[in-house]
């Protein structure tokens, strides 16, 4: 009953999710056979699944215990998931994207048997994000950071919080996870 209360305090927090958004593919795959030709062990596909991950699973999480969430993420430049992001976002989550002209939507697509991860190939650049992206960026957190009662960063290391975004997410927060 205790747990149940603090639970239902959260709901009227406002939090901000400051991180970027991966897309998690699934494909599931049974081995076949050693070719031949090459010697490595061939798959065959069986299906294959995509998740919000990253910064986008962290918000929509969030969004299961509290009713007023942002989300400060960075995308590719294809636009390629903007709608699948769309979609299996919940709606009431504010989403503030920027688009990183030099790089695709982050991917880690894992290639899985018998419920185990054989390997993962990351679609990534995770260089630090251009000068006038970070600028968007810190004045996005510098405008909206104050604004919520919790700010929750994600960090994958994959060049989307450079040193000007982390101090204005610390110069900003009210309180910082």
């Amino acid at each position: 009953e205790g747990i149940m209360e603090t639970l239902d305090k959260l709901k009227d927090l406002k939090v901000l999710v400051i991180g970027e958004a991966i897309i998690d593919q699934y494909h599931y795959c049974v081995p076949m056979d050693t070719s031949r030709k090459s010697g490595v062990v061939a798959y065959k596909h069986l299906s294959e699944e995509s998740f919000a991950g990253g910064a986008l699973a962290v918000a929509s999480h969030v969004a299961g215990l509290c009713n007023n969430v942002s989300l400060v993420t960075v995308t590719g430049n294809d636009g390629q998931y903007e709608g699948f992001i769309r979609k299996v976002m919940e709606p009431r989550i504010k989403i503030h994207n920027f688009a990183r002209k030099d790089s695709s939507t982050i991917i880690k697509r894992r290639y899985i048997f018998d419920n185990k991860k054989n390997f993962e190939i990351c679609f990534m650049n995770d260089t630090p994000i251009s000068k006038a992206l970070e600028n968007k960026v810190a004045a996005c957190v510098r405008k909206y950071a104050p604004k919520h009662d919790l700010v929750i960063v994600v960090d994958f290391g994959h060049g989307f919080l450079t040193d000007e975004v982390v101090r204005s997410i610390c110069r900003n927060s009210r309180y910082l996870a």
